[in-house]
């Protein structure tokens, strides 16, 4: 993993572009606009939009490094939009990257995108979900998931991050096609071995063996008490669970307001 030896300046910074579509994609680029001040979102609401509004999109979107494409699974027309703009977007060396919510379960339809794709569930937040789920229902936890993959890569990029990651690593590791699945582990006592645990479960009840995860993009965070030694500790037990042949990233994220709280991010390809 590559890490900044001088920070970029906001030339060499990628350009990241969140596009929303329809009602999922509305709710995230609004949590994402009212969180991510300098975030560049582009949304489509209207059924006309996404359907006509291709010419468009393309000329806004074109120059991007990075194009995030937030939609509802089961919105036919918003898929074939996204599969049309990774195509364009790929061929000019961009990553392009789907983020969408858990429905049926039936992945069939997204395994043709042209692109990565992540899905989020409820079963994304370990064990927390029993008690999320009922306050906030499917459709925000939806909403405050996606946000949550989307601020993390605009963090783990920006030059004021303590330590900034290389977009390159990122897009090597993200730009592989296929489904990738979101886990969160919290530990509300500092213990960062502790929230790599409950990620790791939390993987597990979707399914995914992260021993055979090909790739996966982590980051901790915790407030500025987390101690190299704790992330230390992260990066280790993480790359025990994996693969030796798997590549990845850990990044890492300061948060005062979390204090004793230490949170792992995992998203896993495999």
């Amino acid at each position: 993993m590559r890490h900044y030896a001088v920070k970029p300046t906001e030339e060499e910074l990628p350009r990241i572009v969140t596009v929303g579509m329809g009602t999922l994609g509305r709710m995230v680029v609004r949590q994402v606009r009212r969180t991510l001040r300098n975030a560049e979102c582009i949304l489509l609401e209207r059924r006309e939009e996404i359907v006509h509004d291709f010419p468009t999109l393309g000329q806004k979107v074109r120059g991007a490094d990075c194009v995030l494409i937030v939609l509802d699974p089961r919105d036919g027309a918003a898929m074939n939009t996204a599969n049309w703009l990774a195509r364009r977007m790929i061929a000019e060396r961009a990553l392009v990257v789907v983020l969408t919510s858990e429905s049926s379960g039936d992945y069939q339809h997204l395994e043709g995108l042209a692109c990565s794709c992540i899905v989020v569930s409820p079963l994304s937040i370990s064990s927390l979900s029993e008690e999320v789920l009922p306050r906030f229902g499917k459709e925000m936890l939806a909403t405050y998931l996606t946000r949550h993959v989307i601020e993390m890569i605009l963090r783990l990029l920006s030059p004021d991050n303590l330590i900034g990651i290389d977009f390159a690593d990122i897009k090597a590791v993200m730009g592989g096609g296929g489904i990738m699945r979101l886990g969160i582990g919290v530990s509300t006592t500092s213990d960062a071995g502790d929230a790599v645990r409950k990620v790791v479960e939390s993987l597990a009840r979707q399914g995914v063996d992260i021993s055979r995860c090909r790739a996966r993009l982590g980051c901790v965070s915790g407030s500025t008490n987390l101690r190299v030694d704790d992330f230390n500790t992260v990066c280790r037990l993480v790359h025990e669970c994996l693969d030796k042949q798997a590549s990845g990233i850990v990044g890492i994220l300061t948060d005062d307001s979390l204090v004793r709280t230490v949170k792992m991010t995992l998203i896993a390809a495999c």
